[in-house]
């Protein structure tokens, strides 16, 4: 059965994000200003740290900085204001960092005249990395200008034991952009060692509102957990937050073979079924054999179709049902959606992969 998502799950969820949008582009020029916001919206000149000196070098050159190595998804979904939510998905490669003794919380007094603060999250325990997620989203003037439409720089620590051994667990960051043509500068540092990872790439921002049928980025979530507080935008995440849900989509969608796994995702630009006042999808979902040598696909399986009246779709996959599924593989998920109303398709594929027997 589908999980019926509130309408509201993509739109009025993110409306606390729309605030950041930046309309004037500031120049970066000269050195980029990268800007810390505080707790009560104060911004940090970091303009001469070593993490800015970095992330100029590849603005100006255009070369990638790697001292590790960093595994990075970029998901993108719609805000109530019509722009567009970037989503940054990554692990890093913590084997050369520095652990030490995690520091204990601070929890900000809240200034005079506002609300106290929500109660912070549970700190780490045992040894810890200290890391900044940092970059820039430019545009770029005829007169080959760089100018930030965004910038963001959120600090976070790790656990010496979380992830495999090699990379970490899976965190996520997101801002609202406005859709359009970007370049997407940015990495992540550790404090100790000024190791960095921070590269460059042309991104395209999905627009939601033309009318046409669009599926946003797919979530593949083993696991999520409601959460009490409002998600901050420039923050870094455990997991995959959207919302006040977050998402353990682990980011090479590796899962326990007899999991229930759930698809998340959005189906914008639908029609208005004359009857319901609202839209009406028909939805199919395959698994097949991930074997790039094979010379045909190969069908694992298809579950009965759904007929939804709704937009946002949390649809739970029983994957202990499924015999020939084998622990250790990859297997892509194919996603079929028509709209019934107006008789345009979709069609969707993701790669997953099931965890090797002992480590279910």
């Amino acid at each position: 059965m589908t999980r019926r998502l509130p309408a509201a799950f993509f739109l009025t969820t993110l409306s606390v994000l729309a605030f950041a949008l930046v309309s004037p582009a500031a120049s970066l020029a000269s050195a980029p200003q990268v800007a810390v916001a505080g707790q009560q919206g104060q911004s940090e000149d970091m303009s001469g740290t070593p993490e800015a000196q970095i992330l100029r070098e590849v603005l100006q050159t255009g070369v990638a900085h790697e001292d590790f190595a960093r595994k990075t998804r970029v998901d993108f979904f719609p805000t109530p204001d019509g722009n567009t939510y970037l989503m940054l998905v990554f692990e890093v490669d913590q084997q050369g960092f520095t652990f030490a003794p995690a520091p204990p919380p601070v929890q900000a007094a809240p200034a005079e005249g506002e609300a106290a603060a929500a109660a912070a999250p549970p700190a780490l325990t045992g040894d810890v990395a200290s890391l900044r997620a940092y970059g820039a989203v430019t545009t770029q003037s005829p007169e080959g200008q760089l100018n930030a439409v965004h910038q963001f720089s959120s600090p976070f620590t790790i656990p010496a034991d979380g992830g495999d051994g090699t990379f970490s667990d899976t965190y996520s960051l997101g801002m609202p952009v406005v859709p359009g043509t970007y370049s997407l500068t940015w990495g992540v540092i550790e404090a100790d060692t000024n190791l960095a990872n921070v590269t460059t790439e042309v991104i395209e921002v999905p627009n939601y509102t033309t009318g046409e049928l669009k599926m946003t980025s797919v979530f593949v979530s083993a696991a999520s957990e409601p959460q009490s507080d409002q998600v901050q935008i420039n923050t870094v995440y455990s997991g995959v937050r959207m919302g006040q849900i977050v998402f353990f989509d682990d980011i090479d969608r590796l899962v326990p073979r007899d999991s229930m796994i759930e698809v998340i995702y959005a189906v914008m630009g639908t029609q208005q079924d004359p009857t319901t006042l609202g839209p009406r999808l028909e939805v199919n979902y395959r698994i097949l054999l991930d074997d790039p040598e094979a010379e045909e696909e190969q069908s694992i399986a298809r579950f009965p179709s759904q007929i939804l009246e709704t937009f946002s779709v949390g649809q739970p996959l029983p994957l202990s049902q499924i015999q020939n599924l084998e622990a250790g593989k990859s297997y892509i998920l194919e996603i079929q959606v028509k709209d019934l109303v107006s008789e345009q398709q979709l069609l969707k594929r993701i790669s997953f992969s099931l965890l090797p027997e002992e480590e279910g």
